[in-house]
């Protein structure tokens, strides 16, 4: 008799997902729970839902309430905008060149259909590690870094 046994079908199984799981970014992306990764991860795709839907969204920092969210186009369910809070012993500083660097207060960056020259730049210090997350707004590139870029050069 000819065919497969349950423990093969299982192994093939287990592969297949494996290489579905890696090969998909974007469920990559929401499964990982570092930080850096998920607000690098956000940044490019609100920038790439503002130019594919044609409409403005918005991405506010509050560093009162110590967190991220966006609202606008899909982000919203149910009116509600998505919310990235900040972890205990993190802080958070964004650079925008035309406003210089933000860590107090409130600000809000759209994003708009049309593709901006400005980047953004957001610095995380964590456990007194410092990383960047740099958004190139012209190719919609992130980077993430080790330490704090600076922009004087």
């Amino acid at each position: 008799m000819k065919g497969f046994t349950l423990l093969e079908l299982l192994v093939v199984l287990f592969i297949t997902m494996t290489l579905a799981f890696l090969s998909f970014p974007s469920v990559w992306g929401e499964l990982v729970k570092d930080d850096n990764v998920t607000l690098a991860s956000a940044l490019r795709n609100l920038r790439r839902e503002a130019v594919s839907t044609k409409k403005e969204i918005f991405f506010t920092i509050d560093f009162r309430e110590r967190q991220f969210r966006v609202s606008g186009a899909k982000s919203e369910v149910k009116d509600r905008p998505r919310i990235i809070d900040m972890n205990e012993g993190e802080t958070w500083e964004v650079f925008i060149p035309s406003k210089g660097i933000i860590k107090e207060g409130q600000v809000v960056v759209a994003f708009s259909p049309s593709v901006q020259e400005e980047l953004i730049a957001l610095y995380l210090t964590k456990n007194g590690k410092e990383t960047s997350i740099i958004l190139n707004n012209l190719s919609g590139e992130v980077e993430i870094e080790e330490g704090r870029r600076n922009f004087d050069e």
